[in-house]
């Protein structure tokens, strides 16, 4: 279903109006071939201008807002813990709407992430008195089990500072959380997939067979 807006109706009497000005709003339900799940989406409709046969054409350009279950847009490792998958989760439907709270959202996941990795939250001044470990000091602490995902988390903490803060001259985008959501994906399954430790364990049980003599058995052929 879709229907014009009543401003943009409106507009349709201004001596300048042209199609590009019309905005509209819809809303659909979505069938997941896989799974059968139904979604609902809606969002805003406007017109995108383009080169036809003879003249300028314009066709829909369907942008959505909402949806109702919202798409998973990355997959956590099964050991990741219920807290960050829960806050990571939360932050799908936002995508869609609000791009800077969806990254204040996703700092909040990995906040989360480093307190169940052992990472302090508050630390002691010279004063004796507790205060706030910003997420910077950490992420840098976090880097001493893991520099790779530490230089990582601290890109996408500048994300999430985008996010929460503002910037006059960055404009946050989708794509910027598309990128967020791949790496931080690659992070947990560095921290919680245990590949690392599977490759390790594989690789040293390979070398041990590749390189101890093997023990005489009594099934061998005496020459």
């Amino acid at each position: 279903m879709k229907d014009e807006t009543g401003p943009s109706r409106d507009a349709h009497h201004h001596e300048a109006w042209d199609p590009t000005w019309t905005i509209q709003r819809f809303t659909a339900p979505l069938r997941c071939n896989d799974c059968r799940e139904i979604v609902t989406v809606s969002g805003e409709i406007t017109q995108t201008e383009f080169a036809g046969e003879n003249d300028w054409d314009y066709e829909d350009a369907f942008q959505p807002k909402f949806f109702y279950s919202a798409p998973p847009l990355m997959k956590p490792p099964t050991d990741c813990p219920e807290g960050v998958v829960g806050t990571l989760l939360d932050s799908h439907p936002i995508y869609w709407c609000a791009e800077r709270t969806c990254a204040t959202t996703i700092g909040i996941a990995i906040e989360l992430m480093l307190t169940e990795r052992g990472i302090p939250l508050e630390i002691t001044g010279r004063d004796n008195k507790s205060r706030m470990m910003p997420l910077h000091d950490r992420i840098v602490a976090f880097g001493k089990l893991d520099k790779e995902s530490c230089d990582l988390l601290l890109t996408l903490k500048v994300v999430r500072n985008v996010g929460t803060h503002g910037s006059g001259h960055i404009d946050l985008v989708k794509e910027d959380l598309l990128d967020t959501y791949e790496i931080l994906e690659y992070v947990l399954e560095r921290v919680y997939g245990r590949r690392s430790e599977r490759m390790a364990k594989l690789a040293g049980e390979l070398l041990d067979r590749m390189t101890k003599p093997k023990p005489p058995s009594s099934d061998d052929p005496l020459f």
